[in-house]
């Protein structure tokens, strides 16, 4: 039994001869974070008079830093146990990140302790409910926040969208953490990178550990307004209307989709019916005798309804021929009653006729 006792004492102590005394040396764990303590216990055994001073050192990046230090005077046979503690913060250990050791020193004779690591390191996780959102649509992040040591962090997260301009803080309570937040009601339609940092502070408010990660989401194209852009709002019968449907994103970015179109006359009769695109010029004829008035055109897209008049102005004009039998035939070709004189010339005479035509 005595050798396999002997083997398991070995991989946690550390033991030197010295010429009149033994220093057994507790082993640090493999990983320390900052904010941790690390405890060390030396126990010094002697074999005659022994006096001195004895030293406890921080080693780290081969600069030394004295955490314990006693002046100590033994008899032979006598054994002192030394428990000395070291708070991991920058600062008051130096430069104590990346590879460390312990150094236990009495008078001119000391012992090591196998590497460790100090970090300032941690892990950060996220997850999201889904990857595509709509404008406005609220978000719910949650995640994991652990140290290089394994512990959990305990301290704050944040969250930032630099494009959105969208900056929020949470809690991390025993490494895990929640956060919720709404998108813009006019955010674009693209892809946005989430990014996410997490941090603890000390007593002096300094930050020690932190880790960072990122997750990106993508925000969908959503139609919210139509509009109708007119070349003219006053025209006259028998012309041209000329007219172009318009979708607006949240954004206010044009998009295109399938639009129906409805004229209707000053009386809110129908006169025509159109389908196409958005963004593509419509066109439609007046009739000669198309109703003076205000008309409208509406446009649906995606449930979305619009309503653009525009005026038909009145316009007052005759068709005057003769007939093979001789005959003046006098026309109203205008869109209002014609209540004027009409000045008729038949050779060399000249007749002013009154005429009273309704449309």
């Amino acid at each position: 039994m005595r050798p396999k006792i002997l083997i398991a004492f070995v991989f946690i102590m550390t033991l030197i001869t010295l010429a009149s005394a033994e220093m057994i040396l507790s082993e640090p764990k493999s990983v320390y974070n900052l904010g941790d303590i690390v405890s060390i216990t030396v126990t010094i055994a002697t074999t005659t008079n022994v006096d001195g001073f004895f030293s406890i050192y921080l080693i780290c990046n081969g600069q030394e830093q004295e955490f314990y230090r006693e002046y100590v005077i033994l008899s032979t046979g006598d054994e002192k146990k030394a428990e000395a503690k070291i708070l991991l913060r920058e600062g008051s250990t130096g430069n104590s990140l990346g590879t460390c050791k312990i150094k236990a020193k009495l008078n001119d004779k000391y012992i090591l302790t196998k590497d460790f690591t100090i970090s300032n390191k941690a892990t950060l996780t996220t997850s999201i409910n889904k990857a595509t959102y709509e404008p406005g649509e609220d978000i719910i992040l949650s995640g994991t926040a652990t140290k290089e040591n394994g512990q959990a962090m305990v301290g704050f997260v944040e969250m930032t969208i630099p494009e959105l301009q969208i900056s929020t803080k949470s809690r991390i309570n025993s490494g895990t953490y929640t956060i919720n937040f709404s998108l813009p009601e006019n955010a674009k339609a693209q892809e946005y990178t989430i990014n996410l940092n997490a941090y603890e502070k000390d007593s002096s408010d300094k930050v020690t550990n932190t880790a960072t990660t990122s997750t990106k989401i993508s925000l969908s194209q959503v139609p919210t307004k139509i509009e109708i852009k007119m070349d003219e709002e006053q025209v006259l019968p028998g012309s041209v209307v000329k007219f172009t449907p318009v979708l607006y994103d949240q954004a206010g970015k044009e998009m295109t989709a399938q639009v129906a179109i409805t004229i209707k006359d000053n009386n809110n009769k129908m006169i025509e019916t159109l389908k196409g695109e958005t963004e593509s010029a419509q066109a439609m004829t007046l009739d000669k005798k198309a109703m003076p008035g205000i008309w409208k055109i509406f446009a649906v897209a995606y449930k979305i309804t619009t309503e653009k008049q525009f005026k038909i102005l009145e316009k007052e004009d005759i068709l005057i021929k003769l007939l093979d039998n001789d005959t003046l035939y006098i026309e109203n070709i205008g869109n209002v009653p014609y209540t004027k004189e009409v000045l008729i010339k038949i050779g060399d005479k000249s007749y002013s006729q009154p005429v009273n035509l309704d449309v």
